[in-house]
């Protein structure tokens, strides 16, 4: 969710993603025109470039960070953790990746 808001940095204002409603629609709108293996693409270069401070737009990221996570706060079936697909990080013990309960 983090990455389908950071890539839309050059198009959109940090008001833009204001109500909770504009930050679910902003991320659905880029799930349906990218597809979600692009948005895997992007967390992954993310996970790269973070460490070394070449991320073009930080401060972007470090908004859609706390704005996910504003709206996803405590809501059913809001992911808990972002995982990499085939990692083991996140898992709970009993199975599953950020499951709740």
């Amino acid at each position: 969710m983090v990455a389908a808001l950071y890539g839309e940095h050059e198009r959109l204002m940090p008001s833009d993603p204001d109500s909770d409603g504009d930050v679910w629609g902003q991320i659905a709108m880029v799930v349906v025109q990218d597809g979600l293996p692009a948005i895997w693409q992007l967390a992954g270069f993310i996970d790269a470039q973070e460490p070394y401070h070449a991320l073009a737009a930080p401060g972007w990221l470090a908004l859609c960070r706390k704005r996910v996570a504003e709206v996803t706060a405590g809501k059913p079936g809001a992911p808990v953790a972002w995982v990499r697909p085939g990692s083991d990080q996140g898992r709970r013990p009993g199975g599953g990746f950020g499951q709740r309960g």
